[in-house]
């Protein structure tokens, strides 16, 4: 299934970038607390003087218990559905330049602002192992973004905010009391370092990805081919998950990052052309990983299945001998067996390719109007 959607921004934060900006967060939660705390207990004091009593009761401080806890949780839920929903941004996000967004891009919905708080219940469930799968390349997602359906992404600052920007802005100065920050011009996410190009099954596919592909991996092409070439690599990856295709070898993925080195004319042009995505060396090994794993993948499910009958070989042959008169017959009936058996298992992949199209979830983004475009 196709759908189409917005033009929205991508490029997945990494772990320690999370972590930094839930401890902003942490910190301005408990802030707010202490607030709120301060005025709950000044209130139970003067209850008490009032009363003449000098301190609270055992009984007293048991029953506040209870209320406090609810109280913090409360603020906690609000402070983040809020951001979360208008523009993607807490304060701590904003710090780090990074922005939670939906499937297609897009501001989180109350739905998913609300859900993502109650997220981080489970993923701290046993010893916070639900974040740390933020960690896991190339997606980066913990727990709490696939029970929500959400992405952390990185963004780049602007000096003014976006859509939701002026709204959080203002909530933030009014609560905490900061008026003095520039006058509320917080970064915001109105510039992205790219966009998402396409999603398949709820994976990205982002601009990054594409000028990756044509600048490492590929030849030439158009836009267009290289975002299908990825849709249809992204749900091969998903059938070698779901079959357990196991990792590579590290000397082959070592020849290969080599490889993409000497292609690109040296590894100082490796690392500049790194620097310019805001890739690193472990992403391009990622990558090639798992183009090893869906080789291993279709190599067992889809080319170890064709057979070419000897028949078809000894026609090819002889519909062809000018190409193989330099070959013994021996050598020839090899050569051709090795090429009908790749283009027939070419035919086989192109085949179980569409109906995995069939089954998936795509969405393509429309390509970005030219400069100075007006729709009528």
């Amino acid at each position: 299934m196709y759908h189409d959607f917005n033009a929205a921004p991508s490029a997945q934060a990494g772990f320690w970038r999370r972590a930094v900006s839930a401890g902003v967060d942490l910190f301005l939660v408990n802030a707010l607390y202490l607030g709120f705390f301060t005025v709950g207990h000044l209130g139970v004091r003067l209850g008490l003087k009032s009363a003449g009593a000098r301190f609270p009761s055992t009984d007293l401080v048991t029953a506040l218990i209870l209320p406090y806890l609810a109280l913090w949780a409360a603020l906690a839920v609000v402070y983040i559905a809020f951001f979360t929903h208008v523009g993607g941004q807490t304060p701590g996000k904003m710090l780090m330049g990074i922005r939670v967004v939906g499937a297609s891009g897009d501001d989180p919905t109350w739905g998913q602002a609300v859900l993502r708080p109650l997220g981080y219940l489970l993923a701290g469930l046993p010893l916070g192992i639900g974040f740390l799968w933020a960690v896991i390349p190339p997606e980066k997602r913990a727990l709490h973004d696939l029970l929500t359906g959400t992405h952390v992404i990185r963004i780049q600052h602007e000096p003014s905010p976006s859509r939701g920007g002026w709204a959080r802005t203002g909530f933030f100065t009014l609560v905490c009391g900061f008026s003095a920050i520039g006058g509320g011009h917080l970064p915001a996410s109105a510039a992205m370092v790219e966009r998402i190009l396409a999603t398949a099954n709820d994976h990205l596919i982002t601009a990054s990805d594409v000028s990756a592909y044509l600048g490492f991996f590929a030849e030439t092409q158009s836009e267009s081919d290289t975002i299908h070439t990825l849709v249809d690599r992204r749900l091969l990856l998903d059938e070698a998950d779901r079959f357990a295709i196991g990792n590579p070898d590290e000397a082959v993925i070592r020849r290969r990052v080599e490889a993409v080195a000497s292609r690109m004319g040296g590894e100082q042009e490796l690392e500049q052309a790194l620097a310019r995505l805001g890739w690193s060396r472990d992403d391009v090994r990622a990558w090639i990983a798992e183009d090893l794993r869906i080789a291993a993948f279709l190599d067992q499910r889809i080319y170890f299945f064709v057979i070419v009958p000897p028949e078809d070989i000894t026609q090819y042959y002889e519909a062809h001998r000018g190409e193989y008169a330099s070959l013994t017959p021996e050598e020839a009936r090899e050569a051709i067996t090795k090429r009908l058996t790749r283009e027939r298992g070419d035919e086989k992949r192109t085949q179980f390719i569409a109906k995995l199209r069939d089954k998936a979830t795509i969405r393509i983004n429309p390509p970005t109007p030219p400069e100075g475009y007006r729709s009528e």
